[in-house]
């Protein structure tokens, strides 16, 4: 089941004509959907 939060973002995304940049596989789910899936962070490169 497709959470209700990711139903609504992809919805607005369509509407748009607009990518969603996210790793959530829910998204591969949803026809229609342009989604960019980025590459893996490491988590070092967010350390200060």
């Amino acid at each position: 089941m497709i959470p209700l939060t990711d139903l609504i973002l992809a919805s607005v995304a369509i509407r748009l004509n607009v990518s969603v940049n996210s790793t959530d596989p829910h998204f591969d789910l949803i026809e229609n959907l342009n989604r960019h899936q980025p590459e893996s962070l490491n988590s070092s490169e967010f350390s200060p």
